[in-house]
């Protein structure tokens, strides 16, 4: 990573810190003059490096909150129909390809697996800003109002995560772009010098933003130039990165008409149970869905009543779990206001954990960052004979249809020589290897 980025502890504050970052820094993160915050920026690039995933702190008493109580409501209260004495009759269609998706790995609907140990409900929105929950007869299951609660909790995740997209696309084009801008203006200066009837150069050449309003003199200081390139570089990294995700993350909005119906982006509701029992096997957990990784830019994790999502950022095998991490600093924030931290979930409306989302980086968001971030390997426990997890990410994905355009987003940078300079990477490759495919089909190509 850049000097600025190459923090090995999460960022800290004057008071104990668990890579915690709150929606209000997020969503004020881009400020009024096109850049983005660089305390955000640099919490959020510190503590993916460190710990693999964002957490983000939606508030005690918001908006947000409400809205995820209300998510997990629905959740409860659909599997709870799903492991009833009547769930025969319950009619649900059985995961299957979501045609209208844009991917022959996109699914929707429910399944089963290990004699129910594992359950997913895979739901969609049709593309639009009133878009409804799919399937359609999960309304049947869990009520027109529930359905709406998780619709809405779909939405408020996916604007989460296009920020955290946006913010580390930023980040790992600035010192590029900032490069750029120093390199365009010496060489407007230097073509100056012998040319009365100069006429200063686009410094950006991508169309970003309009810099007409910046001349250049010979009178300006070193110092001077160098601040104001440094201006345009992460004004033009900011902008990119906002194109970026506006083109290429499928949040459930309509760009052209040509897009298909329904979202690519999935909220899928999981219920993970432990029912095995081997008396040679003293521990208490074991793992019930393997380690992997998510081919989605970002996938958003709410925390969970129970406990058992767990990353690794070490090559020795160990893992950390950050919904722990998120419970030490709720208690922590409980003690420092003389508040009771002995509580059980039930105990606050909305419970305690319904304040915390993770965010946790894809295969895609390596990939547009070209490394500075590398894809959260994960996994899920479950406490054996204990009570069940409940689960309900959102993997945010790309729109199919795109197109990569690696000049229009990363400034050209990847043009180089495989041999030498930055852009001489894997990830850089990878890019240029990647540029006028669809995202559908660099998404398929991932899958496979």
């Amino acid at each position: 990573l850049p000097e600025k980025y190459s923090g090995t502890q999460s960022y800290t504050s004057d008071k104990q810190d668990y890579g915690i970052i709150s929606r209000d820094e997020l969503v004020e993160a881009l400020m009024d003059n096109g850049m983005e915050n660089r305390q955000v920026l640099s919490k959020v690039m510190n503590t993916l490096s460190s710990q693999s995933c964002l957490i983000v702190d939606m508030g005690e008493n918001s908006e947000h909150t409400r809205i995820m109580s209300n998510m997990w409501q629905a959740t409860e209260h659909f599997f709870a129909e799903m492991n009833s004495e009547t769930k025969d009759k319950v009619v649900i269609p059985e995961m299957g390809l979501a045609e209208g998706a844009g991917s022959k790995f996109a699914v929707i609907g429910y399944r089963e697996y290990d004699d129910g140990d594992m359950q997913f409900l895979e739901t969609r929105l049709e593309r639009g800003p009133n878009g409804k929950l799919l399937p359609k007869e999960i309304e049947n299951v869990i009520g027109s109002e529930h359905a709406q609660n998780v619709e809405q909790s779909t939405r408020m995740m996916t604007n989460i995560g296009r920020d955290v997209i946006r913010i580390v696309t930023a980040a790992s084009l600035e010192e590029d772009f900032v490069e750029v801008s120093k390199k365009r203006i010496s060489d407007t200066e230097t073509d100056n010098d012998d040319d009365e009837e100069y006429q200063p150069q686009s410094i950006s050449g991508l169309s970003f933003l309009d810099e007409s309003k910046f001349e250049p003199t010979k009178e300006e200081s070193v110092e001077q130039v160098t601040s104001q390139a440094e201006t345009l570089g992460r004004q033009r990294a900011s902008h990119a990165a906002f194109s970026l995700v506006r083109d290429l993350v499928d949040d459930g909005m309509q760009i052209s008409e040509d897009e298909e119906f329904m979202n690519m982006s999935p909220h899928r509701l999981c219920r993970y149970t432990s029912h095995k029992t081997n008396p040679k096997n003293k521990r208490p957990a074991e793992e019930i869905f393997g380690a992997h990784t998510d081919t989605s830019f970002v996938t958003i994790v709410p925390v969970a009543a129970v406990s058992g999502f767990e990353t690794t950022v070490d090559d020795d095998g160990r893992w950390i779990r950050p919904e722990y991490m998120a419970r030490l600093a709720w208690e922590a924030e409980r003690r420092s206001k003389g508040l009771d931290t002995e509580l059980n979930e039930n105990d606050l409306a909305p419970p305690w954990h319904c304040r915390y989302v993770l965010v946790l980086p894809g295969e895609m968001m390596q990939l547009i960052s070209r490394d500075y971030v590398q894809t959260c390997v994960h996994r899920v426990v479950a406490v054996t004979g204990g009570k069940s997890r409940l689960s309900a990410p959102v993997l945010l994905r790309c729109r199919p249809s795109a197109k990569l355009n690696v000049k229009r987003y990363f400034g050209g940078q990847n043009q180089d020589d495989d041999e030498g300079g930055e852009s001489g990477t894997d990830c850089g490759v990878i890019l240029r290897q990647a540029d006028g495919m669809t995202m559908g089909d660099i998404h398929d190509a991932l899958q496979g």
